[in-house]
C-alpha cells in the first residue's frame, strides 16, 4: 500500500486464496462454493491452513535434523580459497558425491586484494576443512578465521606445510618475474649458504653466482612447482582421510593416479625432436642421449656465460640434462661418476647430471665444460 507499506490484512487475504480456503471471483473472495460469507468459518479455514503450513515446515525441520545426526550421510564441505587448491582437491575426491566443494575467490578475481563478504564468513564457519594457500596475499584470511567461532572447524595452511617440510618457493629480490622464473630451494641449504656467505666479512658483493636466485624471497605461489605439487596432494589426501574414512580408499587411489602421472616428466629434448620428424640431424628416440638437443638446450638457457646465449629465460637452468657423446662419458668413466658399464643413453646423462647437481645444484651443465674439456691437449 503506497505509503502506509505491507498490508497485512491482504497478505493473509491472499495467502488463504493460495491455499484454497477461499474462491476469488472477480474481485470478490468467497469461502467455499457458496457465496455467502461466514467470519466464523472463514477464520477457522484461515486457521487449518495455517496449521497445515505449520505442519509441513515442522516436517521438514524434524527431516533435517535427523540428516545432520548422521554422520554417516552428512555431506562433508570443503573451500579452499583459490582455483589450484581447488583443483587438487577435486581430483582427489573424484566421484565422491557426499563432498561439497566451493571455491572462495573465483578465477580472475585478485587474491591480494580480495575483501570477504559476510557471506563468506559464514560459510567458512559452516565447513569442515578450510584450505589455503598463506602468505601475506591471502592475510584477509585471518579477520575470516577470526570471526568464524567453530572450533571444530580443519583449517589447512600450504605454506606452512611446505616450510615444515623444508621446501619453499622463491623468487628474485626487486625483479618482476612470470611464473617460470620462479625457484624451488631447500630451506637448510638455503640457510646453510645464507650463513656462509654472512661468515666472510670480506666478501665481494660485485661478483656474479652461476645461479639463477642470487638474492630471493619466499614466495607463496606454491602451484608454480610441481613438486610442491605432490607433497601438497598427499597431505590434502590424508586429511581427507582423517575426514571421511569411508573414502578413504578412493582418496587414495586417486591421489597415486596423480603421483603416477607426476613422474611421467616432460623433456623438452623429446619434443624438440619430435618438431623435427624428417631431420637426420636431430636424433629420435626417448632412450637416446640426444646430445646435439641437449647442447643447443644448453646454449639457449645458461645465463651469465661467456660461450651460452642464455635467450630462454622461461626454462630454469637446474632442469638441463648434460650433453652426452663418447669423450664425455669416457672422462665420467675414469671420474668414477658412473659404472664402466654405463652405455650413451639418456638414463645415463640424466645419472651424469644428477652427480653435477651435488656440486652445482642449480646449474649442473657448468660441469659440462670441465668433462669435455678433460683428456684434451
Amino acid at each position: 500500500m503506497y505509503g502506509e507499506g505491507i498490508s497485512r490484512e491482504g497478505e493473509l487475504i491472499d495467502l488463504a486464496s493460495d491455499c484454497g480456503v477461499l474462491d476469488k471471483s472477480g474481485a470478490w473472495d468467497y469461502l467455499g462454493s457458496s457465496k455467502g460469507f461466514c467470519f466464523k468459518s472463514h477464520i477457522l479455514g484461515i486457521m487449518k491452513s495455517i496449521f497445515k503450513i505449520f505442519i509441513f515446515c515442522l516436517s521438514f525441520f524434524v527431516l533435517g535434523c535427523s540428516k545432520k545426526s548422521n554422520s554417516t550421510n552428512q555431506d562433508i564441505s570443503i573451500i579452499c580459497t583459490t582455483f589450484p587448491l581447488y583443483d587438487w582437491v577435486k581430483n582427489i575426491v573424484g566421484e565422491n558425491n557426499s563432498v561439497k566443494l566451493d571455491l572462495l575467490v573465483d578465477s580472475g578475481v585478485d587474491v591480494h586484494s580480495y575483501n570477504p563478504t559476510p557471506k563468506d564468513i559464514v560459510d567458512v564457519s559452516k565447513c569442515d576443512l578450510f584450505i589455503y594457500s598463506g602468505g601475506v596475499s591471502e592475510n584477509w584470511v585471518k579477520d575470516i578465521l577470526n570471526q568464524t567461532g567453530n572450533k571444530s572447524l580443519k583449517v589447512v595452511n600450504l605454506v606452512e606445510f611446505l616450510e615444515e617440510k623444508g621446501r619453499v618457493l622463491c623468487v628474485p629480490d626487486g625483479k618482476e618475474v612470470s611464473g617460470t622464473d620462479y625457484c624451488e630451494v631447500d630451506l637448510e641449504v638455503h640457510d646453510d649458504h645464507e650463513e656462509n656467505h654472512h661468515e666472510d666479512k670480506n666478501h665481494n658483493h660485485n661478483h656474479s653466482h652461476n645461479h639463477n636466485h642470487d638474492e630471493h624471497s619466499d614466495d607463496e605461489h606454491i602451484w608454480l612447482s610441481l613438486k610442491n605439487a605432490i607433497l601438497i596432494c598427499n597431505y590434502l589426501c590424508q586429511e581427507l582421510c582423517l575426514l571421511d574414512s569411508e573414502n578413504a580408499d578412493l582418496y587414495r587411489r586417486k591421489v597415486n593416479e596423480l603421483n603416477a602421472n607426476a613422474q611421467d616428466e616432460i623433456n623438452l629434448g623429446w619434443i624438440i625432436s619430435d618438431a623435427f620428424p624428417k631431420s637426420k640431424i636431430v636424433p629420435k628416440g626417448k632412450n637416446c642421449a640426444n646430445k646435439r638437443v641437449h647442447m643447443f638446450l644448453r646454449w639457449m638457457v645458461r645465463q651469465n656465460s661467456p660461450v651460452d646465449l642464455g635467450l630462454w629465460k622461461w626454462f630454469n637452468s637446474c632442469d638441463l640434462i648434460i650433453p652426452l657423446d663418447t669423450h664425455v662419458l669416457q672422462e665420467s668413466i675414469k671420474l668414477g661418476l658412473i659404472s664402466e658399464k654405463a652405455t650413451g643413453s639418456l638414463k645415463t646423462a640424466k645419472l651424469i647430471t644428477q652427480q653435477l647437481k651435488e656440486i652445482w645444484k642449480d646449474d649442473p651443465c657448468k660441469g659440462d665444460f670441465a668433462l669435455f674439456g678433460l683428456g684434451i691437449s
